[in-house]
């Protein structure tokens, strides 16, 4: 309900946003988590796999050790970045190697990436490949399986 006002209320600047000087982005972080994901949660608890797509860009993250460091991720602003990477099981990144189209499920120091599927460390980029790689794991199987029968 973007906080109780009408959509001819809402501006379509982040610096003006419900009449404070940039103010918006405290406004999009409380409709992503009141909002956004747990509407995404009860959409995967009905067993929709969901997708969600960005562009990349370089982005800037700190360490846990207070080290700024630099990753290809996601084109997200920082600030509501944080709660997409932790909600979502997997943060694939899209390159080439060659000639050859691949994805990465495992973040590297140049890249961030992660999956909680034991999906291997690069995929050919093809759905086929993406399917192969998820049912040619014992565990996730049994997951899926568990999800349906439960």
């Amino acid at each position: 309900d973007l906080d109780g006002k009408k959509p001819a209320d809402v501006t379509n600047t982040i610096g003006s946003s419900h009449g404070g000087y940039y103010k918006a982005s405290e406004v999009v972080q409380n409709i992503v988590y009141r909002d956004l994901l747990p509407m995404l949660n009860r959409i995967a608890s009905r067993g929709v796999a969901i997708i969600l797509l960005a562009h990349a860009a370089n982005t800037k993250m700190t360490s846990p050790e207070g080290f700024d460091i630099r990753l290809a991720g996601p084109d997200i602003p920082n600030w509501i970045l944080p709660p997409f990477i932790e909600w979502a099981d997997a943060v694939l990144y899209a390159s080439r190697d060659g000639e050859q189209r691949v994805l990465r499920a495992e973040g590297t120091n140049v890249i961030l990436a992660k999956n909680r599927y034991s999906l291997p460390a690069e995929l050919p980029l093809s759905w086929q490949g993406f399917v192969n790689a998820m049912t040619s794991n014992p565990t996730n199987t049994a997951n899926r399986k568990a999800q349906t029968n439960g």
